[in-house]
């Protein structure tokens, strides 16, 4: 788990990063998403601009 994710335990929205059977990231709030998140799933996809 992140730092983020495991300070803010029971927060939600959650979002978890997963591939191939492995939790890669995991992140809450929807500024979690837009900062966090979303950039690393274009990292992890190829589709980063």
């Amino acid at each position: 788990m992140s730092d983020e994710g495991a300070q803010r335990g029971y927060w939600t929205p959650r979002f978890i990063l997963a591939q191939d059977s492995k939790i890669l990231f995991t992140t809450t709030g929807i500024a979690g998403w837009t900062d966090q998140m979303w950039p690393r799933i274009q990292t992890a996809t190829g589709t980063a601009t």
